[in-house]
């Protein structure tokens, strides 16, 4: 892994469209997981405005909490009735860059702003042209395969991503699909990050009856995780051996509930709602193998952190998960397509003991711990800099302000 010859740690500013919080744990976790991850190398400030104050509250509330080389700033606030009766993201916006730029007029100057998503490519790219800042953009929406782009999604794409300095997809599945939005800047691969202290192999408490195998799904309860599908797959095969549990929450568990007694999956078939991420890997370790039907998927983080707690998988050729699911850690099926899921998930129950932990461990551990990923975006945000010229880079030696102590900015719990 390639670093700076001088070992200085750079200053970050992270600007995410999505971001776990209070109310929302589970929101863009993998892109905290990036930021933990570039934390280890730099130091990373992120500003992330989340509408959550209720009627009457109308002044935002800033939380700041740090992590290490993490600094979150948390902007609660509550859109007014303009944004609601347009969907207008327009305070959103306004409260990103209102906050960044406080902190640059306090001293405060990073060497490059890595924002996430699209929409926050937008603040993004203002501020490093204000401020002649090189800015990377990591991509993550699977909008672009599934055609769910506005246009006014489409808009701000092509005006952001093609401004940016870089673009990092998180597969090169979705940088083909960001193509056909007319996306066509200069891009870097570089994949989503687990938690090594978190997802391990181990023994897992075993629930329930030891006579049944256990397979786990963890993810959205949202159509394009292809819940029917595996429900459908299950119901198709002529063994009651096994348990599925679902781990997850959204709006369509009701329906998926209803769907799975209708197809007599009820003594076999639970769902458990959210959980967090250290309870969850729990679960992982407690299961034979998990299986993800999703129609398409960016890139799979749930694959990487089952593997590295030892288990195998079944994913879908829908995206990412093609490019690093192989028949060494698991199998892949056409999504949608109910017969092969269901050979699948069969030769799994029977074979899942095959697979040897230590092996599935070891193979994300090469590619995907916060070390490795977080490694090599400091490398790439070395390059990006080198690019710039010499008048630019001059400032990298010059000593700045980090950002203001957190008693001017506000401290509390997020």
């Amino acid at each position: 892994m390639e670093h700076n010859p001088d070992e200085r740690r750079l200053r970050v500013l992270f600007l995410p469209s999505w971001y776990p919080s209070g109310e929302h744990p589970l929101e863009g976790i993998f892109i905290r997981e990036h930021a933990r991850a570039v934390a280890l190398y730099a130091d990373v400030t992120v500003i992330y405005p989340l509408e959550s104050r209720p009627p009457g509250h109308r002044p935002a509330r800033v939380t700041v909490v740090l992590d290490g080389g993490l600094r979150t700033i948390l902007i609660r606030y509550r859109a007014g009735w303009l944004n609601r009766l347009t969907g207008s993201r327009f305070r959103w916006y306004w409260l990103m860059l209102k906050w960044a730029l406080r902190l640059f007029s306090r001293g405060y100057r990073p060497d490059v702003i890595h924002a996430h998503v699209f929409k926050a490519a937008l603040p993004a790219v203002i501020l490093a042209r204000h401020r002649h800042i090189p800015v990377m953009v990591t991509e993550h929406y699977s909008g672009y395969a599934r055609g769910t782009l506005t246009r006014s999604d489409k808009a701000i794409a092509r005006y952001a991503l093609n401004r940016a300095d870089l673009l990092a997809p998180v597969s090169a599945a979705l940088w083909q699909s960001m193509r056909q939005w007319g996306i066509y800047n200069s891009h870097r691969v570089i994949p989503n990050a687990y938690d090594g202290t978190v997802h391990y192999p181990g023994a897992g408490a075993r629930k329930g009856d030891a006579r049944y195998k256990r397979i786990l799904f963890a993810g959205n309860l949202t159509p394009v995780k292809g819940i029917p599908t595996l429900l459908q797959a299950l119901a198709s095969l002529e063994r009651i051996d096994f348990r599925l549990q679902l781990v997850g929450a959204g709006s369509l568990q009701d329906e998926y509930e209803r769907l799975a007694v209708t197809l007599g999956l009820e003594d076999v078939v639970s769902f458990q709602g959210a959980m967090t991420k250290e309870a969850l890997a729990e679960e992982m370790r407690a299961c034979d193998f998990l299986v993800l039907p999703s129609q398409f998927e960016t890139f799979g983080v749930v694959l990487i952190e089952a593997l590295a707690c030892g288990k195998p998988v079944i994913a879908t050729d829908s995206g990412g998960p093609a490019e690093f699911i192989n028949s060494d850690v698991g199998l892949r099926v056409p999504p949608g397509n109910v017969e092969a899921l269901a050979q699948a998930m069969g030769d799994m129950l029977d074979h899942h003991q095959n697979y040897q932990i230590e092996a599935l461990a070891q193979y994300v551990r090469k590619r995907y711990t916060h070390e490795v990923v977080g490694g090599k975006i400091n490398s790439v945000y070395w390059e990006m800099m080198k690019s710039y010229t010499g008048s630019d880079r001059s400032r990298l030696h010059v000593t700045s302000h980090h950002l203001l102590n957190s008693k001017r900015l506000g401290r509390g719990p997020s």
